[in-house]
């Protein structure tokens, strides 16, 4: 990655100004969907505005949590994808079901994609993972209840 590109030093200065509103507000954050807000009122700098005139973002999905909702907010954030991602590679460990892989997988992608940008705000990422989500349970819980109905 070359540090000096326009829009990595916009990305690391959009991730500075998002660590420096999580210190402001560390415990609840600032409220549910007012980064955009907040950040382009209090928060943008000179490197931000040279990528882009207004952000609506951390490209992080632990960063915009922590800013909007704080340190609970990361918590539970982290809680809810650990848990996805602990639960399905342990059924699939234990079962070796394809299913319980492919939800560990659609999942993992997800978290090392918000590691990049953010699937907050992004209707269609939002979409296709709890789409794959839905199909998953269907398939798996679904399997079990058509197997004891015989």
């Amino acid at each position: 990655t070359n540090i000096t590109d326009i829009s990595n030093q916009g990305h690391y200065a959009i991730n500075h100004s998002a660590f420096r509103m999580i210190e402001d507000k560390p415990l609840l954050g600032l409220g549910l969907g007012q980064f955009p807000l907040v950040f382009n009122q209090q928060y943008i700098t000179e490197a931000t505005k040279k990528v882009e005139g207004h952000i609506s973002h951390a490209h992080n999905d632990t960063l915009t949590m922590g800013a909007e909702n704080g340190i609970v907010g990361i918590a539970f954030f982290w809680l809810m994808f650990g848990s996805f991602l602990f639960y399905s590679l342990k059924a699939w460990r234990e079962s070796r079901r394809i299913e319980d892989l492919m939800f560990f997988a659609v999942t993992l992608a997800a978290v090392i994609q918000g590691f990049t940008d953010t699937r907050f705000g992004m209707h269609a990422v939002n979409k296709l993972y709890f789409l794959l989500i839905a199909v998953y349970i269907n398939y798996r819980f679904g399997k079990e209840k058509d197997q004891e109905t015989l």
